[in-house]
C-alpha cells in the first residue's frame, strides 16, 4: 500500500462509520505519520471528517474527533494554522456543557496545545489566542469548582498554571478568582487529609499568580504571598499546641481539630516550597529568618516531651502522633530553603545544624531519624560546611552506630531438633526431618524493615559531607575511616539475603561505601599510591543508572587521571595522613578509644580473654574466678577451649582483616567455672616467663632507641615492634585477636568490626 493513500484508506474503512471510528481509534492514531498527513491528497476530506466527529451528539464520537484533531495538529502544522480557529470555536462551548471527564480532558488537551505552540505566530496569537484564552480559563475554573472528579480537578489546575505563566497579562482580571480557587483546596480537610496531588496542583497554581502583576508588581505580590503563607503556617502550628476547647469551630471534637490544623500546616509548607522554587522576573527579598524560625519551631514541636495536665489526655495522644509529620515538614522546608538561598543562609546554618545534632543524639524511632539524616546532604551540599567542627563531630558520633550495625551477624534460628515439647513428667524432643530449613520463614536479617534500610542509605550519603568539615578531630576521622574500610572489605563477603529482604539494598550500600572511600583516597597522589587496591576495587564496580552513580563514574575518571598525572595540584580539602589513621586497636589513641566505647564499640581482646575456659588435668575441683581476674592473667594454666578468630588472607592492599561471625552469647556475663589449678606449676611458669622477658627487654629497647628517623614514621615497622613487645610483656595472658564488638543490646547477636592491621615483611615471614 502506498503511503500517500493512508488517509484515503482510513476514510474508506475505519472512518466510514461513526461507531467504527471509536472502535479503531488506537489503530488510526498509531498508523498516522507526519509524511502521510502532509503529502496526502485527501487531507481536506480528512479535516472535514474530523470536524463532523467533533460536532457529533454522541460523547464517544466527540472524544474520537478531539483525539484525531490533536494528532493531526501535532503531525501537520499547516492543518493547525488553517483549522485551529474553527476547532477552538467548536471546542470551547463543549466545556460548558454536561459531559464525561474523558471528553473534557481531550478538549482541554487540544486547546492547550493550540494556545501554547503558536506563541511565535503573532497574527495567530492576535486573532485566535488572545480573545479565547480568558474564555478557556473561565471554563477551567468552572469545571474545577463544579465537578467532583479528582483527576479532572488536578488536570484543570495544572493547565491553569501553564496558561498563567504563558499569558500572565491576560489573566490579570482573573487573579482574584484563581487565588480563591487555589486557597479553597489549601484550607484543610476535616474528614481526611487533602490528596497529595491535589495539594501540589493547588500550590503550583497559587505560586505562579505573582506573574499577573507584571515585572514591576510581581516581586511585591510574591513577597506578600510568602508572608501570608508563613503567618498561616504559624497559626496552624500554634493551634496544634493549644487546647481544642478554646476553638470556636471544633471545640467538641479534638480529633477533627487536630486533623484540620495538621492538614493546613502541610498545605502551607507545600505552598512555601512552591513559592521558593518558582521563577521571579526580578530579584526578591527572601524572608530567611522567618522561614528558619518556622523550621526550628516545627523541629522543636516534634521533639517536645512536655505534657500539660490541664489538657485532655486524648488530645495529648493526638498531639504526640503528629510529631512524625511535623518533623517531615520541617526537614522538607529546610531542604528547599537551603537549595534556594544556598550560602546566603548565613548564621542560621549553624543554628539548624545544632538542632539536628541535638535531635540525632536523642533516642528516636527509626521513622523519626530518616528525615533528619536525609536533610544533611541537602543542607551541607549547597551551603557552607559546618563552621564548628564540634557540631559535625556530634552528628558523626550519632551516625556511627547505624553504620556499624552493618557488621551485625544474626544468629540462626533454633533447630527443631533442639525444641522440647510436653509436660514436666514426660518431655519429648521434636523430631527434625531433612530439608526442614527450606520451609523456615523466620530467617533474620540485619535490616529487617524498609525504614532501617532507608536509614542506612541516607547515613552513608551524609557521611562524605560531614567528613569534609575543616578541623574535624583526628580520632573521629580515624574511627570513621576504619569503619568505612572495614565495610569496603566485609560487604562483598556477605550475602545480599542476610543484609535485608530487599536484595538490592546490599548493592546500594556497597556502591555508596566505594564512593566515600574513593573520596577519602583522592586527597593527593601520595595517598593514592598507598591506596591503589582500594581505588581499583571501587572503580571495578557495576555501572548504575542512578544520578549518584553517574556522578561517581565521573569522580572515578578524575581519580584515575590524578593517578596517571600526579603533577596535578592536590585538593584544598585536608585529609588525614595514613599514619594518623589507627588501623588496629593497638594504635588507637585514648580519645578514639573513649569515643569508640561511648558509641557502643568494645574491644574483643578483653572480652574473648574473659570468656576463655581454662582446664587443668591435675585438679578435679571447680573454682569460680571473676572475669576481670581471668583477663589479668590469674590462675591461668593452659587454654583448651579458647575461641580464636581465623585470620583472613592478606588483601592486595597489604591489610589484614580478621572477620568472623560471633557465636551466640548469653545476655549476662556468667562467672566462669574452671578446675583448680596447680599453684606450684603456675609459680614456676611465671618465674620462667619473667626471666625471658628480662632477657629480651634490653635488646628491644636498644633497638627502639637506635631506630632511624625514617623508620620511626613508618607505621608498619612500629606496629611490628609493638607486637613483639606486647607478646613478651603479656605472655601470661593468652593472645587474642584485635577486633571490636558492638553490643546492640539485643539478643540476636553482636556487631563485629574487623580492625585493620598493617602487614609487614616480618608478619609475612612469621
Amino acid at each position: 500500500m502506498d503511503s500517500n493513500d493512508i488517509l484515503h484508506t482510513f476514510l474508506q474503512t475505519y472512518l466510514s462509520d461513526d461507531a467504527l471510528s471509536v472502535t479503531f481509534l488506537p489503530a488510526i492514531l498509531s498508523g498516522l505519520s507526519s509524511c502521510d498527513v502532509e503529502n496526502s491528497t485527501h487531507l481536506s476530506k480528512w479535516v472535514n471528517r474530523v470536524n463532523s466527529l467533533i460536532h457529533s451528539k454522541d460523547a464517544g464520537i466527540r472524544w474520537a474527533g478531539l483525539c484525531l484533531a490533536l494528532k493531526t495538529s501535532q503531525l501537520a502544522r499547516s492543518v493547525l494554522l488553517s483549522s485551529g480557529q474553527a476547532w477552538v470555536a467548536a471546542v470551547i462551548p463543549l466545556l460548558s456543557k454536561a459531559d464525561n471527564p474523558v471528553t473534557y480532558k481531550a478538549a482541554i488537551r487540544l486547546l492547550t496545545y493550540i494556545f501554547t505552540t503558536t506563541t511565535d505566530l503573532s497574527e495567530f496569537q492576535r486573532q485566535v489566542v488572545t480573545p479565547n484564552v480568558p474564555k478557556f480559563s473561565n471554563a477551567l475554573i468552572s469545571l474545577t469548582e463544579k465537578f467532583a472528579d479528582l483527576g479532572l480537578k488536578i488536570y484543570c489546575m495544572d493547565v491553569l498554571s501553564v496558561l498563567v505563566q504563558k499569558f500572565s497579562t491576560l489573566h490579570r482580571p482573573l487573579a482574584p478568582q484563581l487565588s480563591s480557587l487555589s486557597l479553597s483546596f489549601l484550607n484543610g480537610s476535616p474528614a481526611s487529609p487533602t490528596p497529595k496531588q491535589l495539594t501540589k496542583s493547588a500550590c503550583r497554581l497559587h505560586a505562579c499568580l505573582h506573574n499577573t502583576g507584571g515585572k514591576v508588581g510581581g516581586s511585591a505580590l510574591w513577597r506578600k504571598s510568602m508572608d501570608e503563607t508563613i503567618d498561616f503556617c504559624n497559626e496552624a502550628l500554634n493551634a496544634l499546641r493549644s487546647d481544642p476547647s478554646n476553638s470556636s469551630q471544633y471545640a467538641d471534637d479534638p480529633m477533627v481539630f487536630t486533623n484540620v490544623n495538621l492538614d493546613r500546616l502541610n498545605c502551607g509548607v507545600e505552598l512555601l516550597c512552591c513559592l521558593l522554587c518558582t521563577s521571579v522576573s526580578r530579584p526578591v527579598l527572601v524572608p530567611v529568618k522567618s522561614l528558619v524560625s518556622l523550621c526550628t519551631e516545627l523541629m522543636n514541636a516534634a521533639a517536645s516531651k512536655e505534657i500539660s495536665n490541664d489538657i485532655d489526655p486524648s488530645f495529648t495522644a493526638l498531639a504526640v502522633g503528629t510529631h512524625v509529620y511535623l518533623l517531615e515538614m520541617a526537614c522538607r522546608l529546610t531542604s528547599v530553603l537551603s537549595a534556594c538561598v544556598g550560602k546566603r543562609l548565613g548564621p542560621e546554618h549553624s543554628k539548624i545544624l545544632s538542632i539536628l545534632a541535638f535531635n540525632l543524639e536523642r533516642t528516636l524511632p527509626t521513622r523519626l531519624k530518616i528525615p533528619l539524616v536525609r536533610l544533611l546532604p541537602a543542607l551541607l551540599g549547597p551551603c557552607f560546611h559546618p563552621a564548628d567542627p564540634l557540631v559535625a563531630g556530634r552528628i558523626i558520633k550519632s551516625l556511627l552506630p547505624t553504620l556499624a550495625r552493618t557488621f551485625s551477624q544474626k544468629s540462626p534460628a533454633e533447630s527443631p531438633s533442639s525444641q522440647v515439647k510436653g509436660n514436666k513428667k514426660a518431655k519429648r524432643r521434636v523430631q527434625g526431618y531433612e530439608g526442614d530449613e527450606v520451609f523456615k520463614t523466620g530467617s533474620e536479617v540485619i535490616f529487617s524493615s524498609p525504614e532501617e534500610g532507608e536509614l542506612i542509605l541516607h547515613t552513608v550519603d551524609a557521611l562524605p559531607y560531614l567528613l569534609r568539615t575543616a578541623d574535624l578531630p583526628e580520632y573521629l576521622q580515624s574511627l570513621t575511616s576504619r569503619l568505612l574500610l572495614s565495610l569496603l572489605v566485609v560487604l562483598p563477603t556477605v550475602s545480599a539475603s542476610s543484609v535485608s529482604n530487599d536484595l538490592t539494598l546490599h548493592g546500594k550500600i556497597l556502591s555508596r561505601v566505594k564512593d566515600i572511600t574513593l573520596e577519602l583516597c583522592s586527597a593527593s597522589g601520595s595517598i593514592l599510591s598507598k591506596s591503589l587496591p582500594v581505588v581499583v576495587t571501587a572503580i571495578g564496580s557495576e555501572i548504575d543508572n542512578r544520578p549518584q552513580a553517574r556522578k561517581s563514574i565521573v569522580h572515578e575518571r578524575l581519580i584515575v587521571d590524578l593517578m596517571l598525572h600526579p603533577r596535578l595540584p592536590p585538593l584544598l580539602r585536608p585529609l588525614p595522613r595514613l599514619n594518623e589513621i589507627a588501623l588496629t586497636s593497638k594504635e588507637e589513641g585514648e580519645e578514639e578509644k573513649k569515643t569508640r566505647e561511648a558509641i557502643g564499640l568494645t574491644d574483643v581482646h578483653a572480652s574473648s580473654t574473659r570468656e576463655m575456659l581454662v582446664t587443668n588435668s591435675s585438679a578435679n575441683t571447680e573454682l569460680e574466678i571473676d572475669s576481670q581476674a581471668t583477663a589479668a592473667g590469674r590462675a591461668v594454666d593452659k587454654p583448651s577451649h579458647a575461641t580464636v578468630m581465623d585470620q583472613a588472607p592478606p588483601s592486595d592492599s597489604g591489610i589484614h582483616l580478621p572477620f568472623t561471625a560471633p557465636t551466640q552469647r548469653p545476655q549476662e556475663q556468667p562467672k566462669i567455672q574452671v578446675e583448680e589449678p596447680n599453684i606450684e606449676g603456675i609459680k614456676a611458669h611465671s618465674m620462667e616467663v619473667e626471666m625471658r622477658a628480662g632477657d629480651l627487654k634490653g635488646p628491644l629497647e636498644s633497638q627502639t632507641h637506635q631506630m632511624p628517623h625514617s623508620d620511626a614514621k613508618d607505621p608498619s615497622k612500629l606496629g611490628t615492634l609493638a607486637e613483639e613487645i606486647s607478646t613478651v610483656k603479656t605472655f601470661k595472658t593468652p593472645p587474642a585477636h584485635d577486633s571490636m564488638v558492638v553490643d546492640d543490646d539485643d539478643d540476636d547477636g553482636d556487631i563485629v568490626i574487623p580492625p585493620l592491621s598493617m602487614a609487614s615483611d616480618s608478619d609475612s615471614d612469621e
